[in-house]
Formats: C-alpha cells, structure tokens, sequence
C-alpha cells in the first residue's frame, strides 16, 4: 500500500485522547491545527476534487454519507469564496482537496498521526467531564501530480448526538471557515 493509500485510509477517524492529569478536563468545543505554506499556492487558480475525498471511518454510516456531502459542500463553498475555480476534471486543476471524517472508536489519534503527522491534542469531554466519542474532520490540499499535501488541516470535537439540525449545520460552516483561515486567497 502506497504511503498516499495510507494517509487516505487514515485519513477518516475519530481518535481517542488520553490525560495523566489528575484534574477533571473542561469541556472544548474542538481543537484545530492547520500545517502549510501560503508560498505554496502560488500560480494555482483551479481546483478539484481528489479521486479519494470523502473517507469515511465511522459506525453510523448513513449519517457519515450526510457529514461527508455537508463538509464537501462547505470546503467547496470556502475555496470559490476565497477565488479558486472548480474544475471537474481532476487532471486540469491546479490543486487537489481531499476530506475525511472518522470517529474516535474507528481510528485512533496513534493512526491519525502516524497518516497525517498532526494531532490536537485534545481530550473529548462533556460538560461532566465524562470522556466521550471524540470526531475528526481532515483536509488535505495538493498540488497536481505532488503525493504530499501542501497544506493540511484535522479539527476534533467531542461528538453530541443530540444537537440539531441546524445548529449541526452552524457548527460544521463555523469550524471549516476556520479550519481553512489559512489558506490564501487569490486575486
């Protein structure tokens, strides 16, 4: 399995933090890092979406599918907001996007890491400070024809089964304009 393969496999997890602290954690909306150079944008106009975007490491997989169409949606509307043009044809673009979602109890931190080299470094609590099921969400840009990623982001937040709809929907457009804060925009 080709190193790219792997990063994609790992890609769509949920990881599982741990603490040796002895103090009760406060809860945390969601911890985001984001690794990537503006230079490299440089040139790149066009985008499209890459042959592995969109995978899914997760029980439930009717509502991963509904996550995975609503996160595409939202990255999609960030990069022509921010100048980029979609392109339906992967080989014409400039860069590549890729997404991938997962759930702690599917893919642990450990994996995430050793695929995408970054980590959060957060501990999923409630309100309680019970742990609880964290979730990820992986963005990955590429340059046309490079294997490795010119800017990466993984945002993880405890995940709440009982928000609605649209606050659901609140939560996912708030966390992926910030997750993409970084990425430059054309003139």
């Amino acid at each position: 399995m080709t190193l790219f393969a792997k990063f994609w496999v790992a890609l769509a997890v949920l990881l599982a933090g741990c603490t040796t602290s002895t103090q009760t954690p406060l809860p945390i909306d969601f911890g985001i890092v984001v690794s990537g150079d503006e230079a490299s944008f440089a040139g790149s106009r066009t985008f499209a979406w890459h042959e592995k975007s969109g995978v899914i490491s997760v029980k439930n997989k009717q509502r991963a599918q509904q996550a995975s169409q609503l996160y595409h949606a939202l990255v999609e509307q960030q990069l022509l907001s921010k100048g980029y043009q979609l392109v339906s044809t992967p080989a014409e673009a400039d860069l590549l996007v890729g997404i991938a979602i997962a759930q702690q109890s599917q893919l642990n931190d450990k994996d995430i890491f050793a695929q995408t080299l970054l980590s959060t470094g957060i501990e999923a609590v409630d309100s309680d400070g019970d742990t609880v099921e964290k979730g990820s969400l992986y963005i990955a840009i590429y340059q046309h024809r490079v294997e490795l990623p010119i800017w990466k982001a993984l945002a993880q937040r405890p995940l709440d089964s009982d928000v609605d709809e649209e606050t659901r929907q609140s939560l996912a457009t708030d966390l992926v304009k910030r997750m993409m804060n970084s990425v430059p925009t054309q003139q």
